[in-house]
């Protein structure tokens, strides 16, 4: 990844406040092939490290390590992520059985 000038850094910061902007994010990185996990860490860079924790009530450490992946995220804690963003885990019926 290559790097931004810290002007660019703090732009990105400042649109990810908004939650129609930064549920996009995600939803473009998921829908471009990410993983759930790879979108969020992507986003919470961008909207930074320690915002993020305090939307989301999870430690810095423990954000940290999950940006860095050094640290795989439950159930509980991937819905407080989402949840940031405006956006849930649903279950639907397939129409193809396995």
């Amino acid at each position: 990844m290559s790097r931004r000038s810290e002007s660019y850094d703090k732009a990105m910061a400042k649109e990810m406040q908004n939650t129609d902007f930064a549920r996009g994010m995600v939803l473009h990185a998921i829908d471009s092939g990410d993983s759930i996990e790879d979108a969020l860490r992507y986003s919470i860079r961008r909207m930074g490290i320690k915002e993020f924790s305090h939307k989301s009530g999870i430690s810095i450490q423990n954000v940290s390590a999950f940006t860095r992946g050094k640290r795989k995220f439950g159930f509980g804690n991937l819905s407080k992520c989402l949840a940031v963003f405006g956006l849930k885990f649903v279950v639907a019926k397939s129409d193809k059985a396995a």
